[in-house]
């Protein structure tokens, strides 16, 4: 009797039941594996490149954080929470065309509100999650800059 067993990356273990104690590997065998990537999935990746070529999180005003936010949602990058985190108001005197680091001062905003308790649980994983794109975009545009 025979038993196989995969162990990660790599060739399956082959045991006999008569020495289950000395395993013996077997031959691997490679085939020419072809992906395809759908046309959807080409196209996301379009958007988002062209959404990080566009805009800088680290130099971006209020209105393109707001334009931004529209176009990650309707990409499908962002839900609705997500969206209404990255465009709020920066302020309540905000210049909505004066630059600012928003993926640093959400960051600031999320860390101080989140130790003083001022974020429910589902507020909480919405603006890390809105974070997390924001941190994500900036690899992309960072990584897409002219040397």
């Amino acid at each position: 009797m025979l038993v196989s067993q995969t162990q990660g990356v790599g060739s399956p273990t082959i045991y006999s039941s008569q020495s289950l104690n000395q395993p013996k590997k077997a031959e691997a065998v490679q085939k020419d594996a072809q992906v395809s990537i759908s046309q959807t999935a080409n196209n996301a990746e379009h958007n988002w490149q062209t959404i990080a070529s566009k805009y800088n999180v680290h130099n971006i005003s209020a209105a393109e954080a707001r334009a931004m936010s529209r176009e990650l949602f309707e990409g499908g990058f962002i839900d609705s929470g997500q969206m209404i985190a990255i465009g709020a108001p920066i302020s309540m005197t905000e210049n909505p065309h004066e630059k600012i680091d928003l993926l640093g001062d959400m960051k600031r905003t999320f860390e101080i509100s989140a130790a003083s308790g001022g974020l429910s649980k589902t507020s909480r994983e919405i603006y890390a999650s809105a974070i997390t794109t924001l941190e994500n975009l900036a690899k992309t545009h960072r990584n897409n800059m002219p040397i």
